[in-house]
């Protein structure tokens, strides 16, 4: 090989390379952008606040998934807020205000509460309890849950995708069908980078055409912006909010055994179990981080699952790449402008081709044994209980104490406790 071919093929696996980590950013950039938005608006913040909040959650997620790789489960799953988390949050910001609590006191109640429920699932994870419980998360279990996330972030998608008119629906479709035709159709860069290529020239249409806007308008005083401690006042312990969310934390063990199985069959390779407690204890580690800046808790997204298995690409150095990005987009506000003039229909259209790989991987879970009379039942009741939730309206929950409508307005934990209860106290013996 002479210098200008070894030179070309190094430009080549560079570009590869950034190409790859932009594309983890890119695919994970709609989910994460949402959470704050839809929290800030619960928690009355001023539209500096929830720009603030926004860019927390870009520094939370960069750093919880650089924790996960080198001290967590090791695996190419972003660390993002996690929907129970802030769901709960929304649960007990209206039943609270309905109580007469300022909303300045509910905050510091949140965020004491959860400083305790990180630090108890980073206890837990120390302990091993997944050693202990991952036999009860059969393949039909682990399908059920990945089933119900896919159908929870199809609805998201779907949502995003229509909701800014027909123009930008449009694009959408066809960076979808430019998506799957380069996924299954080209060869090396442009296959390895479709998503990203998709989504940069879909944008590029939409900010010619005048369809882009930019939501974050933060100034501030200086180029850096660095998280602040404690940014609703000193923590306060109320013990409702305490048991609620540390109760929730226990919760959020299916959604980390389901991501990191998903994340084996997207890569053919087996997960130690231990792999999985650390997991959990960094999930505890980081939601720790997140109370104590005022941020939301966090999950292994099992949708990164959906991208290493539409991409093919396991390599490590372009992950650790995309969480540096999220990091350095939270610390510069001018990044931080860029990105999130990216449409909202172009995210989801993007959403939709990581979910249908992740509903398929549920499918295939439960598929590995045969079903029976009751293992149908078992299976088709959690997936209807499940989805149904998602489909109750949000006034009901409120309604219910906090600790009840924190669990059960969650669809995707509703099915899998199903499933889990049919398949080790209904049907156990079930083939």
């Amino acid at each position: 090989m002479n210098a200008s071919e070894f030179i070309s093929k190094r430009l080549e696996a560079i570009l590869k390379t950034i190409a790859a980590g932009l594309q983890w950013l890119m695919f994970h950039i709609g989910v994460v952008i949402s959470v704050p938005v839809i929290v800030g608006g619960g928690f009355q913040l001023s539209p500096a606040g929830v720009e603030n909040l926004i860019a927390l959650t870009f520094i939370i997620t960069g750093i919880g998934s650089l924790l996960q790789v080198a001290l967590g489960h090791g695996n190419l799953l972003i660390e993002g807020p996690a929907g129970p988390w802030w769901a709960a949050f929304l649960v007990i910001v209206s039943v609270s205000t309905a109580g007469g609590i300022p909303i300045q006191t509910i905050r510091t109640d949140i965020q004491g509460a959860l400083i305790i429920a990180g630090l108890v699932l980073f206890a837990a994870g120390l302990l091993g309890i997944i050693r202990l419980i991952k036999q009860l998360f059969t393949p039909r279990v682990t399908g059920v849950f990945l089933l119900l996330i896919a159908v929870q972030i199809s609805g998201i998608a779907i949502e995003r995708m229509v909701a800014d008119g027909l123009g930008l629906f449009v694009i959408s479709v066809g960076v979808l069908l430019l998506s799957i035709t380069l996924l299954t159709k080209a060869k090396g860069l442009l296959k390895q980078a479709a998503l990203l290529i998709s989504i940069l020239l879909g944008w590029g249409l939409a900010g010619v055409l005048g369809l882009t806007t930019e939501t974050l308008t933060r100034g501030g005083t200086g180029l850096l912006q660095v998280p602040e401690l404690f940014p609703w006042g000193t923590p306060s312990f109320d013990p409702g909010t305490v048991i609620t969310l540390s109760i929730l934390g226990f919760l959020l063990i299916p959604n980390q055994i389901g991501s990191l199985k998903a994340m084996e069959s997207a890569t053919g390779d087996p997960i130690a179990t231990r792999r999985y407690d650390l997991g959990l204890a960094a999930s505890g580690l980081t939601s720790f981080f997140a109370g104590l800046t005022g941020g939301v808790g966090t999950t292994p997204f099992a949708i990164s699952a959906g991208l290493v298995s539409v991409t093919k690409d396991k390599r490590r150095l372009p992950f650790l790449l995309g969480a540096g990005l999220f990091i350095l987009i939270g610390l510069l506000s001018p990044l931080a402008r860029v990105l999130t003039t990216l449409p909202g229909s172009i995210a989801g259209a993007i959403l939709l081709i990581s979910i249908s790989s992740i509903a398929m991987i549920g499918v295939s879970h439960i598929g590995q044994e045969k079903l029976s009379t009751g293992s149908t039942f078992s299976v088709g009741i959690s997936i209807l209980a499940g989805t149904g939730v998602m489909l109750m309206p949000s006034e009901f929950w409120p309604s219910l104490p906090p600790l009840v409508s924190s669990i059960f307005s969650n669809g995707v934990i509703t099915g899998t406790l199903a499933a889990l209860f049919f398949e080790q106290l209904v049907f156990p013996n079930a083939q």
